[in-house]
């Protein structure tokens, strides 16, 4: 059985040089997809993935990115690795793609990036820019950059017995990401004490010109849920450099 990993069909009828690419996609034995790291629960799968979800309950996702610039490429398919879409361990089941927004007959732009279903998917991606915070989930895995050069036809997906096929560099490592370091920055916001009637809506304004009768802009409405309520202006941090000084008042509504 021959092996394949990204393989570029030749169509029998050809549509021209603008007709949408049209790959067949799918992963051999040499490009398997592998689980190097794992969450804690999922120690026991290590290694070449199993049919998801896992024992944490991810869902491992492949996602298949195109386009005729490596700096804005455009998510083509996305398939959860679970079910039809898992075919054996570390692989994948084939899929006819027709791409989008990129012509057959002229070389492409791939790239492969694995993650699971507690991240995103992006639209549009930079290659030079990808990593796992671009994603956001608990894995991932890229194949880096590379090209192909799709093929067009009406007759698609009847295919012709000539082929010529692109790939990535090796298997695809999949690993924990790294967790999101929080950070924390110290600000200094204007806090709001409104006394007045319980269930009465008032109305917040400020001007950075007091002396300007009409200056007053509003920035919102609260209605008290009791006689004391409480607003703070998280728009100015009065730390930053340049903040301009505001002067509130409250007026009924």
């Amino acid at each position: 059985m021959r092996r394949f990993a990204l393989i570029l069909i030749i169509i029998c009828t050809n549509l021209g040089a603008f007709a949408q690419g049209r790959i067949l996609w799918a992963n051999d034995s040499l490009h398997l997809f592998n689980l190097a790291s794992t969450l804690p629960a999922d120690s026991a799968v290590a290694g070449p993935i199993p049919n998801s979800p896992l024992p944490s309950g991810r869902t491992l996702i492949v996602l298949l990115y195109a386009g005729t610039s490596s700096n804005n490429m455009t998510l083509q398919s996305s398939k959860n690795l679970s079910g039809a879409g898992w075919l054996s361990p570390g692989r994948m089941g084939q899929e006819h793609v027709v791409l989008n927004s990129v012509p057959s007959g002229s070389a492409a732009f791939f790239q492969i990036v694995l993650t699971d279903n507690t991240g995103v998917r992006p639209t549009f991606i930079d290659a030079a820019t990808v990593n796992a915070l671009t994603f956001g989930g608990s894995y991932f895995g890229t194949s880096g950059l590379f090209t192909a050069i799709p093929a067009a036809g009406l007759s698609y997906p009847n295919i012709c017995t000539s082929a010529s096929s692109s790939t990535w560099v090796g298997p695809i490592q999949i690993n924990l990401a790294a967790p999101h370091t929080p950070t924390v920055a110290l600000g200094f916001y204007a806090v709001i004490t409104i006394y007045g009637a319980p269930g009465v809506t008032y109305g917040i304004e400020y001007t950075t010109v007091p002396v300007n009768t009409n200056s007053w802009q509003s920035l919102t409405n609260i209605t008290l849920a009791q006689s004391v309520g409480t607003w703070v202006d998280t728009n100015v941090n009065v730390l930053s450099p340049g903040a301009v000084q505001r002067f509130y008042r409250v007026v009924n509504q």
